[in-house]
Parts: structure tokens; C-alpha cells; sequence
């Protein structure tokens, strides 16, 4: 996929904005990409995650293993943000 991630530490956590840029010029838009999955190398625990989209948002799991989050997503769409929200330990 041809896409760009980038990751923003916000007050409760990080949102990672998705951006893909597989454009289909037959179709004349960016098709729903099926999966995709991302892993994290980060400094904090998360326990939750929220999507936002312009669209309709794709569908999204969390699973971390020791510290390292990995997001599942469904159904990309252009444009996303995923909130991961910090554990509060």
C-alpha cells in the first residue's frame, strides 16, 4: 500500500493519522483498502484506541504484546486517525 503515517503525542495518548495515496485513476478515487496492520515502538502502555474518519471509519483492534501495541485495521478508507489512549497505571 502507498501510504503515510505519522504519529502526534496528544494529551491522553497518540493519535496515528493514516493517509494512503492509492489512487485509482479508473475509478477516479482512492479504493477502500482491505487490511492493514501497524506496529508501535512506543514509550507508553495503551489499553483503548478510537477512530476517526471524515467517512465512514474503519473497523479497528487493538492487541498489545509486553509493550509493543499492534493496530488490526478493516476497510482503510483515504484518510484516518486512530486514538490510542494511555493506560493509566
Amino acid at each position: 500500500a502507498d501510504i503515510a503515517v505519522n504519529l502526534q503525542r496528544v494529551d491522553n495518548g497518540v493519535a496515528v493519522h493514516i493517509l494512503r495515496y492509492d489512487y485509482d485513476s479508473q475509478q477516479d478515487k482512492v479504493p477502500v483498502l482491505e487490511d492493514l496492520q501497524i506496529d508501535l515502538r512506543l514509550p507508553v502502555n495503551f489499553d483503548s484506541l478510537e477512530v476517526f474518519s471524515p467517512g465512514e471509519a474503519p473497523q479497528a483492534e487493538l492487541e498489545v504484546s509486553g509493550d509493543l501495541p499492534r493496530i488490526a485495521l478493516k476497510n482503510i478508507p483515504l484518510y484516518s486517525i486512530i486514538m490510542l489512549k494511555e493506560n493509566p497505571e
